[in-house]
């Protein structure tokens, strides 16, 4: 009879479905602390039979157990060694030393299906994979060691490794779209402009740029503390491109006589002069610019984010 077979699961993907689950061990501060005291004791003590109880009702009992002995990679004194995930404590009711001792009767199939995240294979560790969740770092992370700002967070300041994988960039985009389209109506119309400066920012010589110059700060001073007050998740690149975009294009746009150009160039002209039943041509073409111009802000914060 041949040995049973290990099947070949990634670490972040157990921590999922560990971290996901209602755990027995968790719902109280006495639990927590009996299983940090075996895990203290290395799971010698006389609390291991009442941790063994506990993991008899967990939900997630095998996945936990698999976690604790998955293998992972420790660089020490510069040489990599593989050790078990969790050698000591009380773990899907086994202690570290039952569960290095079934670990001589498994073997690693390779040929096994992974349950993994998307995108997660390999060792996990490395210039090549996220120093936090263990996702693979894709070619648009030159020189990063974390996947996401997430991920770089956690590993600066601590906390739970990131469990989400792909999707991001797009969710950040489609929020920091919907922030910056309030942002523009509040900044535009409200606080960001006087009448002043509606009036001159167009016209010609200092007078004009200098208008032109005091709306733009006011304009976007609106947008960045809207943005950072949200706590839209976003890198100085990715800030800082985004920003670039909305300025140089609301500054071009209004001067207004792109705008009129633009209309002319595509067969517009009597929309460029209509200023009737309430109607401005160039009004309406200018706010469509400018919301145009702000996706294209958000595209590109979100992707060098």
């Amino acid at each position: 009879m041949s040995a049973p077979v290990l099947p070949v699961w990634s670490v972040p993907a157990l921590r999922a479905v560990v971290d996901a689950a209602d755990r027995p061990c968790t719902v109280s501060p006495a639990m927590v602390a009996l299983f940090e005291a075996v895990t203290e004791d290395e799971g010698q003590g006389a609390d291991v039979v009442e941790a063994r109880g506990v993991c008899g009702a967990c939900p997630v009992r095998v996945a936990c157990l698999a976690l604790a002995m998955a293998p992972v990679t420790e660089v020490v004194d510069g040489v990599p060694e593989t050790v078990p995930y969790a050698p000591v404590g009380v773990w899907g009711g086994l202690t570290g030393p039952e569960r290095a001792e079934l670990a001589g009767y498994l073997v690693a199939d390779p040929n096994t299906v992974p349950v993994v995240p998307v995108g997660a294979v390999g060792p996990f560790v490395g210039p090549d994979w996220c120093a936090v969740c263990g996702l693979r770092l894709s070619s648009r992370h030159p020189g990063h060691r974390y996947c996401s700002v997430q991920c770089r967070a956690d590993g600066a300041g601590g906390g739970a490794p990131c469990r989400s994988a792909g999707g991001g960039g797009m969710i950040t985009f489609a929020v920091l779209f919907g922030v910056l389209y309030a942002a523009h109506q509040v900044g535009d119309h409200v606080f960001g402009q006087t009448d002043a400066q509606a009036a001159a920012k167009a016209g010609p010589g200092w007078a004009g740029w200098s208008a032109l110059g005091r709306h733009l700060f006011g304009y976007h001073l609106v947008q960045v503390v809207t943005v950072a007050a949200l706590g839209v998740p976003l890198t100085v690149a990715g800030a800082g491109g985004g920003l670039a975009v909305s300025v140089l294009t609301h500054g071009l746009w209004d001067r207004r006589r792109p705008v009129r150009w633009v209309l002319i160039r595509f067969g517009g002209r009597g929309f460029a002069d209509l200023a009737a039943h309430g109607l401005n041509g160039m009004y309406l073409a200018d706010q469509s610019l400018h919301v145009g111009c702000l996706w294209l802000a958000a595209l590109v914060a979100a992707v060098a984010s």
